[in-house]
C-alpha cells in the first residue's frame, strides 16, 4: 500500500497572510508595474481609473501617469478584454499567451451567435480585416469603427442585421487579438 503522504493543516490566517502577499497587499516590496500586472495575471482595467487605482495601492511608487506611459508611450502594457471578457491590463509580452488562451472558445461562441443570422465565419473574418485596413491610418473611436464597418458591410444584409444584433462588431477582431483598447477620446473607447 503506497505511503500516505503526511497530513498538511494550513490555518485561514496563513491561507489570507499568502494571498495578501500574492497579490502583492502587504508592506513587502512590490515589482515594477509590468511584473505587478503579470503576477496577479491582469489588472481589471473596465474603468481605466480604478485599474489606476488597483496597481497604486499595490506599489505607492507608481502613479496614474506611469500606467498611462506604460499603456500608450512604451507599450509595455495591454489594454484588453480577457477574463470574464472584460477589460484587463496585461503585460504586453503576455498578451499572445491570454489571447491564445481564450480565443477559441470565445470566437466559436460569436461564431454559433452570428451562424443564427446567416453570417459564417469567413464573414467574420473579413469584417476582421476591414478592422484592421481601417486601423491602419491610425486610432479611431468605437463608434468611428463600427461606422466604416458598417459602410463596408452595407451590401450585405446579414453582415448589417449581425451587426445590429451585437454590442459591437469589433468583439470578434478584439478576441481574435487583432485590435487592442487605445486611450480613451473623452468617454468613448478607442482602438
Amino acid at each position: 500500500m503506497p505511503k500516505q503522504p503526511s497530513e498538511c493543516r494550513v490555518s485561514w490566517k496563513q491561507v489570507a497572510a499568502f494571498r495578501l502577499r500574492r497579490h502583492y497587499l502587504t508592506d513587502d516590496t512590490a515589482p515594477g508595474l509590468v511584473e505587478l500586472c503579470g503576477g496577479v495575471c491582469g489588472i481589471q482595467a473596465q474603468i481605466l481609473s480604478a485599474a489606476c487605482l488597483s496597481c497604486c495601492v499595490r506599489n505607492r511608487a507608481l502613479t496614474p501617469q506611469a500606467i498611462h506611459d506604460a499603456l500608450w508611450r512604451r507599450r509595455s502594457l495591454v489594454r484588453t478584454s480577457a477574463m470574464r471578457q472584460t477589460l484587463h491590463l496585461l503585460p504586453a509580452s503576455d498578451f499572445s499567451v491570454y489571447i491564445h488562451a481564450l480565443k477559441a472558445r470565445r470566437l466559436s461562441a460569436i461564431e454559433r451567435g452570428a451562424s443564427g443570422l446567416g453570417v459564417t465565419p469567413s464573414d467574420l473574418r473579413s469584417m476582421n480585416e476591414m478592422a484592421v485596413a481601417a486601423l491602419e491610418a491610425g486610432p479611431l473611436t468605437q463608434r468611428e469603427l463600427n461606422e466604416c464597418l458598417r459602410r463596408g458591410a452595407r451590401k450585405r444584409k446579414k453582415m448589417r442585421a449581425w451587426m445590429d444584433a451585437f454590442w459591437s462588431p469589433l468583439r470578434y477582431a478584439v478576441i481574435a487579438g487583432l485590435i487592442c483598447y487605445g486611450p480613451d477620446r473623452g468617454r468613448e473607447p478607442n482602438f
